[in-house]
Parts: structure tokens; C-alpha cells; sequence
């Protein structure tokens, strides 16, 4: 008999890509029967969102599945009774795991980690271009630090720190798509402010030779998996859920502290990570200047990422798990 399973994702980014990836990875598999939003009779829904009470009420709905995840080191209180009324929880990384239990969820919870598309394979980097770091999120002055690799960047190159080297940056949209800097455009830094295919966006992690990503704290961080499955290699904040894929032979870890964010949602709500502005230089300088030790850490990242962290491991978890919750509740 096949689970009759619905999957409801809001949005592009972040959850909308889980939701996507998720439904096409069951509708694979015989044993779940991938049904319309529309449809009126299913045995399980999966949500992969922020849960919201606006679903359930408060209620206990054991036939609603919650595939969430949190970026510092306490949950939303509001997040508590929705998570706490459905049947099963997915999360991550082990760090949301820990987070969302220590911020008292008691439902079951099973680790579904995120992975990396098929289409995404190695790609040899053009040495005859200038040496590339690559910055990437959806505002300058969020979560993903982008403004602060931004800032080094600008920092080193007047300084004659980072050669001819170039930053490319890709966010969501913006009203403008160049840098000045002391009066002048930046022919050194190229911003990406649209909404791009996944094949440009393939073909953007192809081009760095470094991805940057300072961020301050993740509940999983698929962005850097997937430049290290181009072949990048990764300066990557040593905390929260990138900890379960971030290797020191593969990526560079880069050291932080635990802070108190100041913006919504974050602000009041546990610590994030902050990574110092000179450690970030100082590892940015160590890749230009050991450019072929960095393009085979990016070699290594790639058969690490590729072999290991595919959407199809995940999808099978998910498979397994939503069969025997069905199981258990219809039985």
C-alpha cells in the first residue's frame, strides 16, 4: 500500500528548495504516493517550513510531519506548540536536532540531512583567469556575511594583498549591481542581484576558486556543499550545521564567537557565531597565495560532497521514516 503524502513548501529559497527537492525524490519511490495540495484524503502531510500554528491550531495531528531547522542556540518560542502537536519531527543537522530539544520539543525527531543535486559534478578551474572568491545570499547585510567578505575583500586588494583577483557575489535582488569604492566602480567585483536557473547558478560555483561564507549561523547550510561539489574550496563558520559535512582536509574552518544577533527573528534569541574580520583576511590572503593547494582541497571537496552528500541518501531516510510513521498511526 502507498502513502498517500502531501508536501506543502513556501517560497524559492531555503525551504523552498527542501520542498522541492523532497517532492520530487518521493515522487520516485512506489511506496509514496505524492499527491496535489489540493487533495482532500492523505494519510501524512509534510511540511517543509517554519511551522506555523495556522496549519493545525492546537491540535494534535499526528498525521503532520514538520521538516524545520533553527540558526542559533534557541528556538522560537512560538515554534514550540506546533512542533510539539505533530506526529514527527525532521530536522538537518545534528545542531537543530540538539537546539530544537533543548528549546523543549518532545515529538519524535528524525535526521534528514539536506544534499547536493546530480547535476552538480566537478569542474576544472581556468587558470588563466584572475584567482575568484565567491560570496553568496540573498542581502548584503544578512545572516550569510556576505557584507563582511565584501569589506575584506576591498580591505586586502587596497592593500595589494589579493593580486589580480576578482569577488564575485550572487544575491537576491538589489537596486544596484556594482561596488564604488572611493569614487569609482569596482571592476573587481561582479554582483549577480537576479533570480538565476540552477544551471547559471551551477555554473557560478564552477567559476570560484573560493567560496567565502562567514555565516553566523546555520541550520544546515547547503550553499557551500554545493560549491564544494563544483570543486571550490570552502572557508566555512566552524558552528552550527555545517559542522556535519565541514572537514579540515576538504574546506577551511574558520574560528568564531558566540554573540547575540541583532536583528529579527534572531535578536533576543539565543547566540550566533562571529567570525573575526582579520582571521577572514588572513585565510582569504592563504588561498590567493596557495592557489594550487586550494585547487586541490577543491578537488578532494568535490569526490567528498559527490559520493557522500546526494539528495538520494536523504530521500530514502524520509521514505523510511514517513512509511513507518504511517505505520505506527494507521495500524
Amino acid at each position: 500500500m502507498s502513502i498517500r503524502t502531501i508536501v506543502i513548501s513556501p517560497g524559492r529559497y531555503g525551504y523552498g528548495v527542501l520542498g522541492h527537492e523532497m517532492k520530487n525524490g518521493l515522487i520516485a519511490h512506489l511506496d509514496i504516493d505524492v499527491l496535489a495540495h489540493q487533495a482532500q484524503d492523505w494519510d501524512l502531510v509534510l511540511f517543509t517550513s517554519p511551522p506555523k500554528l495556522v496549519y493545525m491550531g492546537r491540535e494534535r495531528r499526528p498525521d503532520f510531519v514538520w521538516y524545520s531547522q533553527w540558526e542559533t542556540t534557541r528556538m522560537l518560542d512560538d515554534w514550540l506548540a506546533p512542533l510539539n502537536n505533530c506526529g514527527m519531527v525532521f530536522t538537518a543537522s545534528t545542531f537543530s536536532r540538539d537546539v530544537l530539544k533543548a528549546s523543549g520539543v518532545t515529538t519524535k525527531m528524525v535526521l534528514v540531512p539536506h544534499g547536493v543535486s546530480d547535476a552538480l559534478r566537478y569542474v576544472e578551474r581556468d587558470r588563466v583567469s584572475p584567482f575568484t572568491f565567491m560570496a553568496m545570499g540573498r542581502t548584503f547585510g544578512g545572516r550569510k556575511g556576505v557584507a563582511k567578505t565584501l569589506r575584506c575583500f576591498l580591505k586586502l586588494k587596497d592593500r595589494g594583498e589579493l593580486g589580480e583577483s576578482r569577488l564575485l557575489i550572487k544575491l537576491g535582488k538589489l537596486p544596484f549591481k556594482t561596488v564604488q569604492f572611493g569614487g569609482k566602480t569596482r571592476d573587481d567585483v561582479e554582483i549577480i542581484a537576479e533570480k538565476v536557473d540552477f544551471g547559471t547558478l551551477a555554473g557560478l560555483y564552477g567559476k570560484a576558486d573560493a567560496f567565502v561564507y562567514p555565516s553566523h549561523g546555520e541550520g544546515y547550510g547547503l550553499e557551500p556543499l554545493e560549491a564544494m561539489a563544483t570543486g571550490a574550496c570552502a572557508l566555512v563558520t566552524n558552528w552550527s550545521g555545517m559542522t556535519d559535512y565541514i572537514r579540515d582536509d576538504v574546506c577551511i574552518p574558520l574560528p568564531y564567537k558566540l554573540g547575540n544577533f541583532p536583528s529579527p527573528p534572531y535578536d533576543g534569541c539565543g547566540e550566533m557565531a562571529f567570525v573575526d574580520e582579520d582571521v577572514l583576511q588572513e585565510k582569504m590572503v592563504w588561498c590567493y597565495e596557495h592557489q594550487e593547494q586550494v585547487r586541490e582541497m577543491g578537488r578532494a571537496a568535490s569526490e567528498y560532497v559527490c559520493s557522500e552528500w546526494r539528495w538520494d541518501k536523504a530521500i530514502r531516510i524520509a521514505a523510511d521514516a514517513l512509511i513507518e510513521h504511517a505505520a505506527s498511526i494507521y495500524s
